[in-house]
């Protein structure tokens, strides 16, 4: 059974493009992000995020109560189940968000005769 894991990562700084390579070669060693006989398979969507922070909130962009926009981009790969966990632990041990935005969807196969 796969999943598709995906993550959103600020870019705005040198060191937060960084964290996009960081994040892709973590999911190699993981191994997510194979497809076939290719590996580190990924989609990288550019946008924005907004957001505001709530009382009680640390954020690493941004103020408290003020409604925060930044470049970001959305990281977007295939896992394996037995790899999503051991993969969303060392996502969020790396990434600068005080909370990451990882989301998991299941995907279906479809079997089609030719």
């Amino acid at each position: 059974m796969k999943y598709r894991i995906s993550v959103n990562i600020p870019i705005e700084k040198p060191e937060e493009k960084k964290l996009v390579q960081k994040i892709l070669d973590i999911a190699l060693q993981v191994g997510a992000g194979k497809v076939g006989n290719y590996s580190r398979v990924a989609m990288i969507l550019y946008g924005y995020e907004t957001w505001k922070s709530g009382k009680g909130s640390r954020p690493y962009k941004g103020t408290v109560g003020k409604i925060t926009e930044a470049k970001s981009v959305r990281i977007e790969m295939q896992c394996p189940k037995e790899k999503l966990i051991d993969l969303v632990k060392k996502i969020r041990k790396v990434h600068l968000y005080e909370e990451s935005v990882i989301e998991i969807i299941k995907l279906e196969e479809v079997f089609v005769r030719e």
